[in-house]
């Protein structure tokens, strides 16, 4: 067990918390997390955009630049299979071009963003610091950044999506 400030943790019963495992406070924080700020994101994506949140945070990679299918499924840690089909609705709704490398070959292709694609991307910006703002307000952006710093640190040794 760990040294835990207990004003740091949810209102409801820090003391109950504290006798958990640190994997499971660890798994009850991200939960509690996607609960009340990822599942909020995601509904107000899909209202403002008619978009989840994994298309958007595939728009999110494809705003800085071009990616092969596969550098996309593992950057998101998904099968490349869900990717496809992502990619494949993303085409649908015309935010997303995929150009094969070689004329006819959709064996290897590259995913870049249309111009809708990148209007859908800079609203889904707005919608998504409206959506934080309340959550991160108590935040630093210096403490913001080592919480994003800290979550990646964990999903970099978690390993690939098969």
């Amino acid at each position: 067990m760990t040294d835990i400030d207990p004003a740091h943790l949810p209102a409801q019963s820090p003391t109950q918390l504290l006798r958990l495992p640190l994997p499971i406070q660890l798994l009850e924080a991200l939960w509690l997390l996607w609960q009340s700020l990822a599942s909020e994101g995601e509904a107000a994506l899909q209202h403002d955009l008619k978009l989840d949140l994994r298309s958007f945070i595939v728009l999110s990679h494809l705003q800085e630049h071009a990616y092969q299918p596969a550098e996309l499924a593992a950057q998101l840690m998904l099968k490349r299979y869900e990717m496809s089909r992502l990619l494949g609705s993303l085409e649908q709704k015309g935010l997303i071009t995929r150009t094969a490398s070689t004329p006819g070959d959709r064996r290897r292709v590259t995913v870049t963003l249309t111009p809708s694609g990148r209007q859908a991307w800079q609203r889904g910006i707005q919608t998504a610091e409206q959506v934080t703002r309340q959550s991160l307000a108590h935040l630093t952006p210096s403490e913001i950044q080592a919480l994003i710093k800290s979550l990646h640190a964990i999903t970099a040794h978690t390993g690939e999506c098969p």
